[in-house]
Parts: structure tokens; C-alpha cells; sequence
């Protein structure tokens, strides 16, 4: 196996709905279920998933009874002509193209541009105050470790996933807001040098839609809750505008 490979780096359509940081696994059944039924109901152009659609991801080669609900309802939007991509997220970056051609979907890069204005990007790559995190962000995306991590027994890599997101977990208890959250003059950069107007992310789980000091504008999606006790806030683009919704 090796890891995903030609990405799109730009995406355009006249309308799209825009997810994030849904962390499905085989433990949120009612999640899995919220999410086929927002599948169900969906009709636009494009879906854009940016990053973090699985709470752990192992390989291409994982069938677990979750990836295949997920499989299935991207297939089932395939055949209905709604367009998904994916972009990888910090807790699914080794979904690959054998997962994206099991259900017609492509796998866009990070950051990727839509329609020329807004950039969109999971938004992990921004926390740059988590330097323990980006180091091992930096490693984790290299060719060689996913082709060594890749190359071990799925039960091994299951369970190594399994104890780096406790670890997280655990360490997410201690750091503060400010080094866990996107810094805005990375993302203000980031946006410069691919010229584009707004940015769009994910992964800090605090949704929100601002204008920052320059004028541009800034919309952080949120996550899905297992129990329905918040709704998501998501993005949907159309007749040339952007604008949020609750699901």
C-alpha cells in the first residue's frame, strides 16, 4: 500500500456543502446514522469532507462495518451526481485512493482552493503553537513512515492508532486554548501566497464566521455530536456566496 497520491488542488462547481470533524467510528452508531441521513437529504453539486471524517483511519485496507456505511453513502451520492471530495484530516490521513475509488470520491490537497477565492484546509496545519504536534504532523506525512506504518498487520495498526488517540486525549486535558487553535496570521499566509479571499477550516471544534483585521474572511466549521445534544455548523456555497447552516 502506499500513501494517497495526486490530489486536486483546486475544486469549482456552482454549488457545494461543506463537513468537517464528524470522528465516525464503529462506537457513534447514532452518529453514523445522523450522517447517512444527511447523505439522504443532500442535493448539491459537490460534498467537500475536510478532514477528519473518521475518528482513526488505518489504511485503505480497514473494512471495518463503519468505512462501509461511509463507503456506501458516498457511493449512493456517486450515483445520485453529487461530487465528493476528501481532504485528509489529522485523525484520517492515511485514507488513500483505493478508499476514494470504492465510492467515485476524490481526494483534494491541503489547502485546496475553491473556485478561486476561498481556501479551504482542515486547518491542523495552522496550529502552529503545538509544536510537539506539528513534528509529528511533519514525520506522519512523509512517504517513508506511512509506507513503513502501512506495511504492518491491520490488527497492529489498529492498535496503535487506538493508543495514540488515548494519548491525545489524555494530553488535550492540559494545553491551552490558545496553542490547541489555528493562529490567523498563518491562515492570513497562507491565503496571500494562493490568493485567495476567505478561508474555510475545520479541527479546532469552535465554529465561527468572522472577518479578520485585512477584511478577509473566516469561517470555522464545527464537529458532529455523538448525541445530537449541538448541532454541526456547516457551510453551503451557492449562487456565488458562502453562507453557514446548522445540521
Amino acid at each position: 500500500m502506499q500513501p494517497a497520491e495526486h490530489r486536486l488542488q483546486s475544486l469549482s462547481g456552482d454549488s457545494a456543502v461543506f463537513i468537517s470533524d464528524l470522528h465516525l467510528s464503529e462506537h457513534t452508531p447514532q452518529l453514523m446514522a445522523r450522517f447517512e441521513a444527511f447523505c439522504h437529504g443532500l442535493g448539491t453539486q459537490w460534498l467537500v469532507v475536510m478532514g477528519d471524517l473518521f475518528e482513526g483511519y488505518c489504511g485503505d485496507d480497514d473494512r471495518s462495518s463503519c468505512i462501509a456505511s461511509v463507503e456506501r453513502a458516498f457511493l449512493q451520492l456517486h450515483q445520485r451526481g453529487v461530487r465528493v471530495a476528501l481532504m485528509q484530516g489529522n485523525r484520517d490521513f492515511l485514507i488513500g485512493t483505493a478508499f476514494a475509488q470504492r465510492t467515485g470520491a476524490v481526494l483534494v490537497d491541503d489547502p485546496c482552493v475553491w473556485n478561486g477565492e476561498w481556501l479551504l484546509s482542515h486547518g491542523d496545519r495552522w496550529c502552529l503553537l503545538d509544536t510537539e504536534y506539528q513534528a509529528f504532523r511533519a514525520v506522519s506525512r512523509s512517504a517513508a513512515w506511512q509506507n513503513h506504518f502501512l506495511s504492518q498487520p491491520l490488527a497492529a495498526r489498529q492498535a496503535q492508532v487506538q493508543a495514540y488517540r488515548s494519548q491525545s486525549k489524555a494530553a488535550q486535558m492540559d494545553v491551552s486554548s490558545d496553542k490547541t487553535d489555528v493562529m490567523d496570521v498563518a491562515a492570513l499566509a497562507s491565503a496571500a501566497q494562493l490568493v485567495c479571499t476567505a478561508v474555510l477550516h475545520g479541527h479546532t471544534h469552535r465554529p465561527s464566521d468572522r472577518l479578520l483585521t485585512d477584511g478577509l474572511r473566516k469561517v470555522v466549521l464545527g464537529d458532529w455530536d455523538e448525541t445530537q445534544a449541538k448541532p454541526a455548523q456547516c457551510a453551503r456555497y451557492s449562487a456565488g456566496h458562502l453562507s453557514t447552516f446548522l445540521f
